[in-house]
């Protein structure tokens, strides 16, 4: 009776985490940007990723190409942070590092690759999520 009650509780807590996991953490998006033709706009929203994820853009982007980026959210613990991911190797891959944690930023990137945009949330593990909508420039 006992070892049945265990199984089941065990079935129970199993089946509770994949169905509800995604709802009340969230699952990091992982995005890649297309311009629309003659436009070099983007914008995207979302909520905020749980604390250690990472919501990310990805778009590929010729060197000398300026890049402006804007995090727009209530929560003050939202940031980004922008990393090459194709070219350039690990001690050399930060382009705004995410100790920064920047809400806007402009600048030319270095080399012809692919670039990962990475929205965070620095705010302890919490249930609700804010809302954020992130705007993306190239030029």
């Amino acid at each position: 009776m006992l070892k049945e009650l265990f199984t089941t509780a065990t079935l129970a807590s199993i089946v509770f985490v994949f169905t509800f996991s995604s709802e009340i953490y969230g699952t990091p998006i992982e995005k890649r940007i297309v311009f629309p033709k003659g436009r070099g706009v983007v914008t995207y929203r979302g909520k905020l990723p749980k604390r250690y994820d990472y919501d990310a853009y990805i778009l590929p982007a010729k060197k000398g190409r300026f890049i402006a980026v804007k995090l727009i959210s209530a929560d003050p613990d939202a940031y980004f942070a922008i990393y090459e991911t194709k070219v350039l190797g690990p001690d050399e891959d930060t382009i705004l590092a995410n100790d920064h944690r920047s809400v806007q930023w402009t600048g030319q990137l270095p080399v012809n690759g692919e670039y990962s945009i990475q929205v965070y949330d620095a705010g302890e593990n919490r249930i609700e999520r804010g809302a954020y909508m992130i705007e993306i420039t190239i030029s």
